[in-house]
């Protein structure tokens, strides 16, 4: 069973949260949850039942804070069962905006749903085993289907309005924002990482869209975002040296003969960044080598975006194992799982991905994993790798002649203006790619001309 569906602990202190916040949120959330919902801890429940009976016997004109509630937990005798006064601190700090408290409590009660749909699974397997009357006990599960089904039915959702509403506020408070990539220009061109979004990092074997995908989550990081990183190839170790010899510019850190040979200077690089490296490393996942199936990467995604990573990147997905011969239906319930939690945790999911054949021009039909793939990303990059060349770059000043081993082609950004668009890149002795410009299209020549 997957438990990051049917407790959602990151919601629970989210509607926790908005309660303390803002009285004003208690009467909506009340019409969505009772106190059961709170599946995570008993201290969530116990907490929601007090705040809806402070609620309710204060008057309009009494200031609500947590002064208020920590006399009213401790004259209950209830301030420690849930968890002191740091608990209640904790939950007002992890609460992005009190505004979004019923789209919070929509989230608890689905999840509440979803855990009575796995009880009654568990509990028809159960019958299904005894002795008993057939028929009663299919009328009786059936009974309990139409109920739960009818609940379901009736569940508030946002209206439109609200839902808007809800996106204008985020995006004032600070809370919904565009998440930078490291290049200034294809930032600005794709707005790629915006919450909700899925984007695509295609390139061929040697195009160093590994190491891009590493320089992007360390920039994210350095920025004050939370980000996380899944590796279906080689091991944690394997690519925090990578993130290391990135950070130092000693990229001498992934080769062992020079590792062997300068043993001074990169032990003193690994303890100069031991911490550094055991924070970065909590947010590292990797199978090393052993092929993860979409449902792992699934809950992985779900379980990091209720944990709060704002981007989260899966390298390469690829070399996902599939569990049907069905591999396009795998695919299309895949993207629309990861799509549905980046919306609902207002997260950005980067896919590193393959070409499906490595000549010709980069295109998205060209895309590994087939349609759905293009079709969900909102934004495609493709990365490729050729000998130095120069071309023609425009810069803030005009244009001139640059060198570059390598191209950024941004296939489609939905989000952006870059749709289209080429950019001069060089992947440097440092391990990072350096953003030159956009390549300026040749004028194709008149006959006359070639005349």
């Amino acid at each position: 069973m997957n438990s990051a569906l049917t407790v959602d602990i990151g919601s629970e202190g989210g509607v926790l949260g908005s309660m303390l916040l803002d009285r004003e949120t208690i009467p909506v959330i009340r019409e969505i949850l009772r106190d059961k919902f709170f599946l995570s801890k008993i201290e969530h429940q116990i907490l929601f039942e007090q705040l809806c009976l402070l609620h309710d016997k204060m008057d309009s004109d009494t200031a609500w804070d947590l002064v208020l509630v920590r006399s009213e937990l401790i004259a209950n005798g209830l301030l420690d069962a849930i968890g002191g006064v740091e608990y209640l601190i904790r939950l007002c700090e992890s609460t992005p905006s009190p505004a979004n408290a019923k789209f919070y409590a929509i989230n608890v009660r689905s999840a509440y749903q979803r855990k009575q749909i796995v009880d009654m699974g568990t509990s028809l397997g159960r019958i299904a085993t005894e002795p008993s009357d057939l028929h009663e006990t299919v009328n009786n599960a059936l009974s309990d289907l139409q109920e739960l089904s009818a609940d379901i039915d009736d569940s508030p959702k946002l209206n439109g309005a609200d839902a808007v509403k809800s996106l204008i506020e985020e995006s004032i408070a600070g809370c919904r924002k565009i998440i930078h990539l490291p290049w200034r220009m294809v930032s600005s061109l794709s707005n790629a990482l915006q919450p909700g979004s899925v984007t695509l990092l295609c390139g061929t074997p040697g195009a160093s869209k590994s190491f891009a995908a590493l320089e992007i989550i360390q920039y994210v990081l350095r920025e004050g975002h939370t980000a996380s990183y899944y590796a279906l190839e080689d091991s944690k170790a394997f690519h925090l040296a990578r993130m290391l010899a990135q950070k130092t510019g000693l990229s001498g850190l992934t080769n062992p003969e020079w590792i062997h040979e300068n043993p001074i200077i990169a032990t003193a690089a690994h303890q100069e960044n031991e911490k550094w490296l055991i924070d970065t490393g909590r947010l590292i996942e990797a199978s090393s080598g052993g092929q993860a199936t979409y449902s792992d990467l699934s809950s992985w995604l779900l379980k990091m975006a209720r944990f709060g990573c704002k981007v989260l990147i899966i390298d390469p997905v690829t070399a996902i194992r599939h569990t049907s011969r069905q591999t396009w239906a795998e695919d299309n319930d895949f993207l629309q799982r990861i799509k549905r939690t980046a919306v609902d945790y207002g997260c950005s999911v980067l896919l590193v991905t393959h070409p499906a054949k490595c000549e010709g021009r980069p295109s998205m039909e060209m895309l590994a994993g087939g349609a759905s793939f293009s079709r969900f990303a909102q934004t495609i990059f493709w990365l490729e790798y050729h000998e130095q060349k120069t071309s023609d770059v425009r810069f803030d000043c005009g244009t001139a002649d640059t060198s570059h081993n390598r191209t950024l082609h941004i296939l489609k950004a939905r989000l952006g203006k870059g749709q289209g668009v080429r950019v001069a890149m060089t992947f440097t002795d440092n391990l990072i790619l350096k953003e030159h410009g956009v390549i300026v299209k040749k004028k194709k020549r008149n006959n006359s001309d070639d005349e």
